[in-house]
């Protein structure tokens, strides 16, 4: 994943999905990690000032699990301490299916760049990373309200 992002939200769920988990399959843990890096302001090469915007921003709804799937949605709204103009949004639900299917599924404001990464244990406790989508900025106007949401709709098989 890139290390050069401002903010990052990191959903791990334990779910048994495997064939016949029963109506009681629920998810064993959940651990969300929300991150919001510095922002730092120069003048030319020189460092004027730093601040770092709030987390509250950055909201996990609706998690849980059926017999048939894990969701959980990202509810992002976060804006540059040092921009007035808009903040950085997007929506979207994850789903695990237990037939092997990861889906992505909501939207985006097309600033800045976005990138989607989903993963599954491998059986040795370690994550096997996959990145599921990237999407480009299309201007830092759209921030202010100039672009209409983009849509996000991915679906990947593993």
């Amino acid at each position: 994943m890139s290390t050069e992002l401002k903010t990052i939200t990191e959903q791990s769920e334990t779910v048994d999905l495997r064939t016949g988990g029963g109506p009681s399959c629920a998810a064993e843990y959940v651990v969300w990690v929300k991150e919001v890096g510095t922002i730092h302001l120069y003048e030319g090469s020189t460092l004027i000032e730093e601040r770092t915007a709030s987390d509250a921003g950055i909201k996990i709804e609706e998690a849980g699990s059926t017999t048939a799937y894990a969701q959980a949605r990202v509810n992002h709204d976060v804006a540059n301490p040092f921009c007035s103009a808009g903040s950085i949004k997007y929506n979207v639900m994850f789903r695990w299916y237990r037939n092997g299917t990861f889906e992505v599924v909501g939207w985006r404001q097309p600033a800045p760049a976005h990138e989607i990464y989903g993963g599954w244990d491998t059986g040795t406790g370690m994550i096997n990373w996959h990145q599921f989508g990237r999407y480009d900025n299309e201007g830092f106007g759209c921030l202010a309200g100039g672009c209409a949401n983009r849509t996000i709709n991915v679906t990947k098989s593993y």
